[in-house]
């Protein structure tokens, strides 16, 4: 694995490696570099891995380079100064992108910056269509066949047969959902599909911006509204402390919607409810097959990452978490509130 004693590769020579950011993620590598002219410092951010569905490393980083140009427009993605070919002391490339200074989200009107940023990206044209996203016609079939594809991955933790059961029966209403929901009542928009609260950093003025532009695709406004605010986007990562009350969850979408017409709103109100549901089955889907499939790293300080989410995916499977999480989604003040956002 590379590290502060190689060399920054050729287009990169006018910087030098300064320090390696503690890890908040399992896919990429941060450093933060400085320039040999001036004082300007930047972020050299390194995949680890080539997640599957890409060619190559190559493949990889060219569509990340697309996910920054195509967000740029919005004012909350950090701007990308450049993307470097794979290399024999860099195997996997990487990307020069712009420092956010900044924290991860912890208080309730950090969620009015998250709604402002959603709101932002929400609004950029999609066409044209940049070659490498993805635009798929179904974007509930692409969730609906995420979860079906970890479903063998199940067996392979530890649950009580109750919880279980109550797995299966989501499952199963989550695969109906996806072939019974309408596909042509909303304006598609980008995603950014992993939306949970530890990939936006909030700056000095209270600005959020989003960070972790690598799963980018054409998709609904209600895919991202559910990820921010979900109470297991909420409890995965070691770094995240914020609890949302059901007051402030529905103050979250009511900012969101207030940068759109009421045309915006009502076009996809019935869909908050379902999707949320949907996300949070999605996001359980992604932590048992975590659960079932980890590889710790040989880097120290991600295989200390790893094992804190670890610790934390595990609790979303005792009975009391995962009824917990249940009873919110099935809270008649949600229900009635995501319903009725201008009029309660």
């Amino acid at each position: 694995m590379a590290n502060t004693n190689i060399p920054l590769p050729s287009p990169l020579s006018s910087f030098s490696l300064m320090e390696k950011m503690p890890a908040q993620g399992v896919t990429h590598q941060h450093w933060r570099v400085g320039s040999k002219i001036n004082r300007q410092k930047l972020i050299w951010r390194v995949p680890v891995t080539v997640p599957s569905g890409f060619r190559d490393s190559r493949q990889y980083l060219e569509y990340q380079q697309e996910c920054y140009a195509a967000l740029l427009p919005s004012g909350h993605t950090p701007t990308l100064h450049t993307m470097v070919q794979p290399s024999v002391a860099w195997p996997h490339g990487g990307l020069l992108i712009q420092e956010i200074t900044g924290r991860i989200p912890s208080q309730f009107s950090d969620w009015q910056g998250i709604a402002a940023c959603l709101a932002a990206i929400h609004q950029l044209p999609v066409n044209p269509l940049p070659p490498t996203i993805p635009a798929p016609e179904n974007i509930w079939a692409i969730i609906g066949q995420t979860i079906t594809k970890r479903f063998s991955s199940l067996d392979q933790i530890s649950l009580s047969p109750i919880i279980k059961q109550q797995i299966l029966e989501e499952i199963k209403w989550a695969q109906s959902f996806c072939v019974s929901a309408p596909l042509n009542k909303y304006q598609p928009c980008f995603n950014l599909y992993d939306c949970h609260p530890a990939n936006f950093l909030v700056d000095h003025w209270g600005k959020a911006w989003f960070v972790d532009l690598e799963k980018i695709i054409i998709g609904h406004p209600a895919i991202d509204l559910a990820h921010a605010s979900l109470m297991t986007s909420l409890s995965w990562h070691p770094s995240l402390t914020a609890l949302l009350s059901l007051d402030d969850i529905l103050h979250f979408h009511r900012f969101y919607f207030s940068h759109f017409p009421p045309s915006h709103y009502e076009g996809i109100q019935k869909l908050l409810l379902p999707v949320r549901r949907l996300i949070w089955i999605r996001t359980l889907s992604w932590a048992w097959d975590w659960l079932a499939t980890i590889s710790f790293s040989p880097d120290p300080a991600i295989c200390i990452f790893q094992q804190a989410v670890q610790q934390r995916l595990r609790m979303w499977f005792e009975a009391e978490v995962f009824i917990k999480m249940q009873q919110q989604l099935q809270n008649h003040r949600l229900i009635n509130g995501l319903a009725n956002l201008y009029i309660i």
